[in-house]
């Protein structure tokens, strides 16, 4: 998959793709949300272009992320789709059309196993 080399689609005035999928992994780290993934799935899904994959400590973090990144990507015309899960159930889902982002607790990320499932994936960024 190519990415756009500017930060701005020339067509609507808008981030591109990859851009607000960075924007929110930049978001998260700001929350200090570790073990940060962003991974291109368009290869093998049609569901979305990224997945972002992160854990966060404690439910009043996860809360904080959902927060920060739901605001952050509205700020630059990206709308929160559906959210599914919740900071207490330890995984937290963010559907934002092109971009899924994941919450998890470190049990919860440990029990899936999802890094494995979705391994396929063209990971672009991680971050620690």
């Amino acid at each position: 998959m190519q990415k756009q080399t500017s930060s701005i689609d020339s067509d609507n005035q808008e981030p591109s793709i990859w851009t607000q999928a960075n924007t929110a992994a930049e978001l998260a780290s700001d929350i200090q949300a570790r073990e940060i993934a962003l991974v291109d799935v368009t290869s093998w899904t049609t569901i979305a272009d990224y997945f972002i994959v992160m854990t966060a400590d404690n439910p009043r973090q996860m809360a904080a992320i959902d927060q920060a990144v739901s605001k952050g990507l509205r700020s630059i015309g990206v709308k929160l789709s559906q959210r599914e899960g919740s900071a207490d159930s330890g995984w937290l889902v963010l559907d934002f059309g092109a971009i899924i982002v994941h919450v998890f607790s470190s049990e919860t990320r440990s029990h899936y196993r999802v890094d494995a499932l979705w391994n396929t994936g063209n990971a672009l960024l991680t971050m620690q």
